[in-house]
């Protein structure tokens, strides 16, 4: 279920690009950062199998608060995104995506307390950035 909603992430990307991204600073952001054709490949790969294994460790497992209400670590990794996306959103919409990933962190660290481990944000957490790092390649490169 959660995996479900992972990938609707990307999904919302992609449907809601007109509105939600500043047009052709996605492309200015990924070139200022070096990414090209040929690296993207290494660079989707990275952030496939190892930037969602990184976030949910250092996220809710050692910044972990065994809090059933949201809690501070869950709009600290909010914002870490948000700064990530600053320039390449149009502002109402990073207000937006900042209280979604509040929520979402929260629902991740209650999903992992009854799961008893990192699998289940673990998973929820691959299957939106996958789908996001897609549509995002898909944006760029056309």
């Amino acid at each position: 279920m959660l995996a479900a909603v992972g990938i609707g992430g990307g999904l919302l990307l992609w449907f809601l690009k007109p509105w939600v991204l500043l047009i052709g600073e996605i492309e200015v952001f990924t070139q200022s950062v070096g990414l090209t054709q040929q690296s993207w490949p290494l660079f989707i790969t990275y952030f496939i199998l190892v930037s969602p294994v990184l976030e949910e460790i250092y996220w809710r497992s050692y910044l972990g608060n065994p809090s059933t209400k949201p809690a501070l670590n869950d709009f600290l990794f909010a914002g870490y995104h948000i700064i990530v996306l600053a320039g390449i959103v149009q502002v109402v919409w990073l207000v937006v995506i900042f209280l979604v990933l509040a929520a979402a962190a929260w629902i991740w660290r209650l999903a992992n307390r009854l799961g008893g481990g990192l699998m289940s944000s673990f998973i929820s957490h691959l299957a939106a950035d996958i789908s996001i790092i897609l549509v995002s390649y898909f944006l760029v490169i056309r």
